[in-house]
């Protein structure tokens, strides 16, 4: 039960570690898009703009923090786990991103620094996802694919709370990240301190055996083989894992960060008491939480319409989008109410994809079906980044509403005194 109960914290404390450093890097998105503004010299409000925004946006930072995890999650599961080789790389990179990134605030030509630091997390994250809920697969209780969603879920929450934090102590960016080097070390030591790791032999796996897998075997203990399958193996198995559940979960994270990244920055409420760049911190504050509750919900919300969850999610999508341009929600409190529905939603995707995948997919595919449904996610990410940029443009240059209509209150207000 020792042994049991210390595997379950590590995987918790490897959700956490390892998803924290990306979601900081989107805190820190609108701090650090007006740091790269200031430093290239770009003008900060451009003339056609009707709103406060920033040229970059922070659709540009989603891009950095996750194309190079688009990369390794879609190379990893095609190469020999090596899981202490490659939790080495997790480690190493996290931290070298973390002091890059910190270390460009406030110098000359620092944009390169903070640029790459941004992708060298990247690189570390996708890496880690990839390898760790690979591994999963090798312990026999699903419930260490529960811990590790639950720690996922409290990096949103912990990454933003913190960093939201540290920037109101009025912390500098630079200092902000640099604390952040704690995580990097705590995942290191509970890898190394408290799992105890088992022996994996290797095995070919030919087509035929993937074909004659019985109910009785999916159900059965996991056996402690790394399944190398050829590559005709494993694009066989992609394509069922695309139609079955990547596809739906994909969808999701779509339209969950066109919210993030295209809307968040330009939803404002100007009689509000929080400034702008505390607005966007507070949205993303909001949606983690509503992600934690769900990820930590595995063993009590099962839902296996995964399309309905991508169907509600583009509801969520269109219902803010329309915010943004018509103003027609009025009070922050409801935007705050569907920002936490999104997050909602996108937990009970994530948690239910997965467990789906441990309790559906034969044991030998299962290695290489957890590791690449993390692909998925990064692709829908990538294009949610790409889509976010022309989109936040567009968006500012279409007049804040909720301006506009107390700009026309003020008119009639005048009249009627006149």
């Amino acid at each position: 039960k020792g042994e049991a109960a210390k595997l379950l914290i590590a995987f918790w404390i490897f959700g956490l570690c390892n998803n924290i450093g990306y979601v900081v890097i989107l805190m820190a998105a609108s701090d650090l898009v007006v740091e790269i503004s200031n430093q290239t010299g770009q003008v900060f409000i451009v003339k056609d703009f009707k709103r406060d925004c920033s040229v970059i946006g922070t659709g540009a930072i989603l891009l950095a923090d996750i194309v190079p995890s688009i990369v390794v999650k879609f190379i990893a599961p095609f190469l020999p786990l090596m899981i202490h080789v490659r939790f080495a790389l997790v480690i190493l990179t996290k931290t070298f991103g973390f002091i890059l990134a910190a270390f460009g605030y406030g110098h000359s030509q620092g944009y390169w620094m903070m640029i790459f630091g941004v992708i060298s997390i990247s690189f570390s994250n996708g890496l880690g996802e990839s390898s760790l809920l690979a591994y999963t697969s090798f312990f026999s209780t699903i419930n260490v694919v529960s811990t590790w969603s639950s720690g996922t879920g409290a990096a949103g929450v912990i990454g933003a709370l913190l960093y939201s934090a540290l920037r109101e102590a009025n912390f500098s960016g630079r200092n902000s990240l640099i604390v952040m080097l704690v995580w990097p070390i705590l995942m290191a030591s509970a890898f190394w301190g408290l799992v105890k790791h088992p022996y994996i032999s290797k095995a070919k796996i030919r087509i035929s055996q993937l074909e004659e897998t019985t109910e009785e075997q999916i159900r059965e203990d996991i056996p402690f083989t790394e399944d190398i399958h050829t590559t005709m193996a494993k694009l066989k198995i992609l394509q069922k894992i695309v139609q079955s559940y990547t596809a739906p979960y994909g969808l999701v994270y779509l339209f969950e960060y066109f919210i993030n990244q295209a809307l968040f920055e330009v939803m404002s409420f100007p009689d509000d008491f929080f400034a702008q760049n505390r607005q966007y911190r507070l949205y993303q504050t909001v949606y983690q939480v509503g992600v934690f509750i769900t990820r930590s919900s595995m063993n009590v919300i099962e839902v296996n319409n995964l399309w309905m969850l991508a169907f509600l999610q583009a509801i969520n999508a269109a219902i803010l989008l329309m915010e943004v341009i018509f103003g027609f929600l009025y009070f922050v409190f409801v935007v705050l109410a569907c920002i936490f529905w999104e997050g909602i939603v996108g937990g009970v995707s994530y948690v239910n994809t997965y467990r789906r995948i441990t309790t559906e997919v034969p044991p030998l595919q299962r290695e290489f079906s957890m590791s690449i449904n993390s692909f998925g996610d990064a692709v829908m990410i990538t294009m949610a980044g790409s889509i976010a940029i022309p989109v936040h443009t567009i968006l500012c240059k279409v007049e804040n509403p909720y301006e506009k209509k107390k700009r026309m209150e003020w008119l009639v207000h005048t009249n009627i005194y006149i």
